[in-house]
């Protein structure tokens, strides 16, 4: 879902439902969101707040930007 937003810009997802509000139409952002939505396919919670997660993101050194490892 896309909504204009005229005070900024932002992401979220809701459920199964992707919404970008206002300039938000570079395809990170996209991939960001979406990679959310896959990590909570299987069940409500997700693999991220996983000790086994947590451990594999420290251990990988390949990260596309300094936000990927703030949210560890």
């Amino acid at each position: 879902m896309a909504v204009p937003e005229t005070s900024g810009s932002w992401a979220y997802i809701r459920s199964a439902v992707l919404v970008f509000v206002g300039n938000v139409g570079v395809p990170s952002v996209f991939q960001h969101e979406v990679g959310h939505a896959m990590d909570a396919y299987n069940n409500a919670v997700g693999s991220s707040p996983t000790s086994t997660w947590d451990t594999a993101i420290r251990n990988d050194s390949c990260v596309p930007d300094d936000y990927s490892n703030t949210s560890i």
